[in-house]
């Protein structure tokens, strides 16, 4: 591999890491040793209705590697509903999960945002579950980062 001038490549380090949208558009982020920051939210999953997917593959994280990954969930509701946004690293039953869950039982209208880490799985996909059973609600997960334990530690 021909390096670029001035580009130093640290041993341990993951090499040629490139975002990109559906457009093939390059997505900017910085990085500060461990952690990689998108400089804008990528909105993964905006919703009204049911999802229940075990490989969701998230645009704003790398493909085939594990990373915790941090995103925002958040649920929008109208008045009397009864809605949740969950996600983990795997599917798991209803009461032996510790990943994220934003749940709303709302007499009025109402819009809720949480930040959570979710480690993704060795092929980079995590598990996402949206569904409302009473009134209407808007369920959003978005990315806005990562951390890389397998990388090595340098200075920010």
């Amino acid at each position: 591999m021909t390096n670029l001038a001035g580009w130093e490549v640290l041993s341990g380090g993951r090499v040629g890491i490139v975002l990109s949208n559906a457009s093939s558009q390059i997505i900017n982020f910085k990085q500060w040793g461990n952690r990689l920051k998108l400089t804008d939210a990528i909105f993964e999953l905006s919703t009204s209705g049911a999802v229940d997917n075990n490989n969701f593959n998230c645009a704003g994280m790398p493909d085939g590697i594990s990373v915790d990954g941090e995103f925002l969930l958040h649920n929008v509701a109208s008045s009397n509903t009864v809605a949740t946004i969950r996600a983990d690293t795997e599917k798991t039953s209803s009461n032996s999960w510790g990943g994220a869950n934003l749940f709303l039982n709302t007499l009025s209208a109402t819009n809720l945002q949480i930040g959570q880490r979710i480690r993704s799985r060795p092929d980079g996909l995590i598990w996402v579950n949206t569904g409302v059973s009473v009134g209407s609600a808007t369920m959003e997960l978005l990315s806005i980062g990562w951390l890389d334990y397998t990388t090595r530690r340098i200075g920010g």
